[in-house]
């Protein structure tokens, strides 16, 4: 059924006259009057009586425009939700971040969307990119900001890159190790690491792999977990060592409450951050407003 024919017969039942009605829908009011009776004949009813005095609708008529009305109310509403949907107001966003990013970009990213686009529902995955990717191949998130190091030659992929984070170990202030000008991997070993999750040894930088492989037949005690926050927590109030991205501890070593140990080249081992979709995939314009937050 056309929309422009509801959009007639909803006009002269409120104007009562065929010369109104056709003024109000820009028609001449032999095209209004064939439009109503193609609609009649189409329908089977008769949805106005004709009188000298004017136009009068049925009982069908007045029963079509009550559902008319209600039709032209959902269109409204509808195109109303596509333009916020187009201008990224509105609508749900399903996207992830890894546990650095979700350490240092997300919680102002998310003050910020809430603040300015109130209609406009998140969820979030926080977890290490081999799992994100999983999540975005099976469309259960629309992108995802992570660690891509891992996740560069796979096809059905688009990364683009965001930057490059230098990797560092650190102790406490008061740690045995603190203010050592050089510790040997044996004594590294002896208090323990606290880490996100590593990448699989056949793709760890080499200054990492040497770090932490087996001294003596004897692997060293390894906590890892995706919580930054609880990672430095454990490194600041006991003597293991933390792996981690020196933006993630920059406030944390000014202050001198965490010490950076001298191991230059763990800086290859921090993290590469990209921003990850399906290569065959647009994004939203709700993903985009996101996107425009987190990465900045």
């Amino acid at each position: 059924m056309d929309l422009r024919k509801l959009r007639h017969i909803i006009a002269l039942f409120e104007e009562g006259s065929f010369v109104k009605a056709a003024q109000r829908v820009h028609l001449t009011q032999p095209a209004l009057s064939r439009s109503v009776q193609a609609l009649e004949a189409d329908l089977g009813v008769s949805l106005f009586d004709r009188t000298r005095d004017g136009v009068h609708a049925t009982a069908a008529g007045r029963q079509f425009v009550e559902r008319a009305r209600a039709i032209e109310r959902s269109l409204s509403v509808f195109q109303h939700d596509m333009r916020q949907l187009h201008t990224g107001v509105a609508g749900e966003v399903a996207f992830g971040v890894g546990p650095f990013p979700a350490f240092s970009a997300l919680e102002p990213a998310l003050q910020a969307i809430t603040r300015d686009y109130p209609q406009l529902r998140l969820r979030v995955e926080i977890q290490n990119a081999p799992a994100l990717a999983g999540h975005l191949k099976a469309e259960r998130i629309e992108f995802f900001l992570a660690d891509v190091r891992l996740l560069k030659h796979d096809a059905e992929l688009r990364i683009n890159p965001v930057g490059i984070h230098p990797g560092l170990l650190c102790c406490r202030a008061g740690h045995p190790l603190a203010g050592a000008k050089k510790a040997g991997r044996r004594e590294l070993q002896h208090y323990g690491f606290v880490s996100v999750h590593l990448p699989p040894t056949s793709a760890m930088p080499p200054a990492l792999l040497e770090l932490i492989e087996e001294v003596d037949g004897k692997r060293p005690q390894m906590l890892a977990c995706d919580h930054v926050d609880l990672l430095k927590h454990l490194a600041l109030q006991s003597d293991r060592l933390l792996l981690t991205t020196r933006s993630t501890v920059e406030a944390e070593l000014a202050s001198g409450a965490l010490v950076e140990l001298p191991i230059p080249a763990l800086a290859e081992a921090g993290i590469e951050l990209g921003l990850v979709t399906l290569r065959e995939r647009t994004l939203s314009a709700a993903a985009e407003v996101v996107i425009a937050q987190l990465v900045k």
